[in-house]
């Protein structure tokens, strides 16, 4: 008799695992299958944040619910987008376009993006948002992936909407987040998914803000005296400090 070698009691251990994995939230079923496929990545927590356009052109800065990010600890590693891709989270990749395909999430092309800082794919099932991100981790200098997930999308319109607009971001696949508020002051970091970034300081007028300055500089003292700006929204780009006429 032909012997294939199949171990009975492992089949259905393994069919059971794959079920209870099925029953899990996204993240912990990714999370989970990524640590079965490669033991030796670095699995950590994650605070990240979700970046989604939608069809108007507004893009959001979303908190994730749930997110975890894997850190491959290569030697040499290169840390362009593309390559990370192919060469060391393409197992990774594979696994989660199954799940995201099995339980009925659509790709959202838009919000997938590669450029010389990250690659991200998208998907999206009614109100739910997943977006799973390659890039350098900066604090290791080593290739990671993160998937972050959130339904809360609808939830940051109201209060993201208005300054996005005061930015003139709508459109540009950027987004703004809070660093500072001092009274109707307020402080925020502009970015998108591609490289660079400014610093945008507004001021709440009733239910609309106006944009005070924009941009990397230091502001102009002549600027922060008219406006009275308080120098701790200043803190990120100027350490409080202002320029004045003759560039000091």
């Amino acid at each position: 008799m032909l012997s294939i070698g199949i171990n009975v009691s492992q089949v259905i251990t393994e069919k059971n695992l794959d079920n209870t994995l099925k029953q899990l939230p996204p993240t912990a079923e990714l999370m989970a299958r990524f640590k079965l496929s490669d033991k030796t990545s670095l699995v950590q927590s994650s605070s990240a944040d979700v970046l989604w356009t939608d069809n108007e052109g507004y893009t959001y800065n979303i908190p994730a619910q749930t997110s975890f990010k894997i850190v491959k600890q290569i030697p040499q590693a290169s840390l362009v987008p593309s390559v990370m891709m192919n060469d060391y989270f393409k197992k990774e990749l594979d696994i989660s376009n199954t799940l995201f395909t099995e339980r009925k999430f659509i790709l959202n092309e838009e919000n997938s993006v590669i450029n010389d800082m990250v690659a991200t794919k998208a998907w999206q099932k009614d109100g739910e948002l997943c977006v799973i991100t390659i890039a350098n981790d900066t604090s290791l200098d080593e290739p990671s992936l993160t998937t972050a997930c959130t339904n809360q999308l609808e939830e940051v319109k109201d209060a993201q909407r208005p300054v996005i607009d005061a930015l003139h971001l709508k459109g540009e696949g950027q987004t703004a987040k809070l660093i500072h508020q001092n009274g109707s002051f307020f402080e925020f970091s502009v970015f998108g998914q591609g490289p660079g970034g400014q610093i945008g300081i507004l001021k709440k007028e009733q239910n609309t803000y106006r944009t005070l300055f924009l941009g990397n500089g230091i502001p102009e003292c002549t600027l922060v005296d008219k406006e009275k700006i308080p120098s701790d929204v200043l803190s990120s780009i100027s350490s409080g400090n202002c320029m004045t006429q003759d560039g000091k």
